[in-house]
């Protein structure tokens, strides 16, 4: 299961370096917005999926948005065969 276009794309859009620094925020900054800097965290900078999730919860995911969550613990793995995994940057 390879990274879909729409997912290739929007994380390297966030990645590229001329879009830094780069603002990201949904309507109440939380699901929407965890999500695509979690997808950040693990795609470009290497992240454990354990802490990238970690930090959706600490800035208030609600785990109630369960598909969202799937998603993110799903990326990793689809990422990995796509883009080469810089060392980590651990928070």
């Amino acid at each position: 299961d390879d990274v879909g276009a729409g997912e290739g794309h929007a994380v390297a859009a966030i990645a590229a370096p001329a879009r830094q620094p780069l603002y990201v925020h949904c309507w109440r900054g939380k699901a929407r917005t965890g999500v695509m800097v979690a997808a950040y965290r693990l795609a470009v900078q290497g992240w454990p999926r354990d802490e990238a999730l970690q930090e959706m919860e600490d800035f208030g995911f609600y785990r109630g948005w369960r598909d969202l969550r799937a998603y993110v613990e799903g990326l990793a793995a689809r990422t990995q065969a796509v883009w080469p995994q810089p060392p980590a940057e651990s928070r």
